[in-house]
């Protein structure tokens, strides 16, 4: 069992209650351990982060602490293999599950991580989907948020 570091303690503590509850208890489910890379981010953060093609909007939910970025921690530093973010959203989604929380992951920004078995091909469905319709798939495996239509800013 894992357990999160002081850092990524501070960095939660300033997001959404029920972020914070999911998160915990995500880390306990986890088989890979992880590190909150991002929580509460400031309007400044966000603009450079659009500037860089790093997010989409500049109305982040981040913004608002209605979401983080999760790191895969392997190692001893972030691994940013795919594999491990799969496994890391299937340990965010069973903590999800289990509090009755909303929450909608990067990887598959249509639909709510807690509705998805196989999290890999939900991937690939989403990224196909998006092509099928002449649209680029924007995935970002270590985002997680509150669902808007329960949590809005």
């Amino acid at each position: 069992m894992f357990n999160l570091s002081s850092r990524s303690e501070q960095r939660l503590s300033e997001v959404h209650p029920d972020l914070q509850k999911v998160v915990r208890l995500a880390i306990r489910k986890s088989k890979t351990d992880f590190t909150v890379l991002e929580g509460l981010r400031s309007a400044t953060r966000q603009k450079q982060l659009v500037a860089q093609g790093k997010s989409k909007t500049l109305d982040g939910r981040h913004i608002t602490g209605h979401a983080v970025d999760l790191g895969a921690y392997v190692g001893g530093q972030v691994s940013w293999d795919w594999e491990h973010y799969y496994r890391l959203a299937e340990a965010v989604r069973d903590a999800a599950v289990e509090l009755g929380v909303p929450i909608v992951w990067g990887g598959v920004w249509d639909k709510r991580l807690n509705l998805l078995h196989d999290t890999k091909q939900a991937v690939a469905d989403y990224v196909q989907s998006r092509k099928a319709v002449g649209r680029d798939a924007f995935i970002d495996g270590p985002h997680f948020e509150l669902d808007r239509k329960e949590y809005p800013a």
